[in-house]
């Protein structure tokens, strides 16, 4: 218990100078060998890392020591040393190393504050992912939900007093400006049925539509891993309704769709979506016969989804 505490201080301690432009104790593990006995940094002899060095390589919850195997310029591949254990970090994983593990007990007085460390620590991850172009990745999103017509009007119709129900899907891609401010293009596919009262009728859409839109995203909510986020939203399409035996065909646009979300991480490559969304809906569609109808839609969706790398 005595050396897990004294790693977890050693952790700490490697994110207490905050003016500096990189922690040079924070590495990126760079890749894994098959048998998860090695992994390479980016830190080689322009860091002062030579062969046959012996380092203590932390995370949250375990810490190992490895020998460097090999050392290039730039990079270098470390060997656990205990030969019964193996490597428990992923690709990607941001860690601490302590370059002289003789030095460890000297380390320890330079602990400070837990929201001291946590602010240290989100600044110093996100300049050593964006230096080496990791922190805006693109990312994949792809979301179901059902739909909830508000309100509608159709011209040509008398006939507006219904109920519009639906599903929608969507797949999206993402990519981020700036640390609260994202690009998103996709794709989405709607199919909702409009039963009517007066006369008894219903009436079946399918939409197909591609989307472009702005996302902000806002700070963690307080003591808990979830970023909610809201994005703005327009699209073009194509739509096709169905009547009894007739069939009308047109074009289809959002003008636009607002969403409230919530991203909850469940890896560092992987998180869940919750996301309510209210929207303009404008379809213009026309009968075999040359008649045009113009329906407007106002409605509200509530989707779960997925986010991906």
């Amino acid at each position: 218990m005595k050396i897990l505490t004294l790693f977890s201080l050693l952790f700490l301690s490697s994110f207490i100078n905050a003016e500096e432009i990189e922690n040079n104790n924070l590495v990126i593990i760079q890749k894994i060998d098959n048998e998860a006995r090695s992994f390479i940094i980016r830190k080689g002899m322009a860091n002062q890392i030579y062969q046959g060095q012996r380092s203590l390589f932390s995370n949250k919850s375990t810490s190992v020591v490895a020998k460097a195997i090999s050392v290039s310029r730039d990079f270098s591949q470390w060997e656990l040393e205990d030969k019964n254990a193996s490597v428990s970090f992923e690709s990607g994983d941001i860690i601490t190393v302590s370059y002289s593990i003789e030095k460890i007990w000297t380390e320890i007085p330079r602990m400070i504050s837990d929201k001291e460390y946590q602010n240290i620590l989100s600044t110093e991850r996100k300049l050593l992912l964006k230096k080496y172009g990791k922190l805006y990745e693109g990312r994949f999103q792809i979301l179901g939900g059902i739909t909830q017509g508000l309100s509608e009007s159709t011209t040509e119709s008398e006939n507006n007093e219904g109920a519009r129900v639906g599903t929608n899907y969507k797949l999206k891609y993402t990519k981020a400006f700036n640390d609260f401010l994202r690009y998103e293009v996709g794709f989405r596919y709607d199919d909702d049925l409009l039963t009517l009262s007066s006369p008894d009728l219903e009436i079946s859409s399918q939409r197909y539509i591609a989307t472009v839109g702005l996302q902000t995203r806002f700070n963690n909510f307080w003591q808990l891993d979830a970023t909610p986020y809201a994005s703005l939203t327009i699209g073009y399409g194509k739509t096709q309704s169905q009547l009894n035996e007739s069939v009308k065909t047109g074009t289809a646009s959002i003008v636009p769709s607002f969403t409230l979300g919530v991203d909850i991480p469940y890896s560092k490559s992987f998180s869940f979506l919750i996301e309510g969304t209210v929207e303009s809906l404008s379809a213009t569609e026309t009968f075999s016969d040359g008649v045009e109808q113009r329906t407007n839609i106002t409605q509200a969706l509530v989707s779960l989804g997925i986010e991906f790398n």
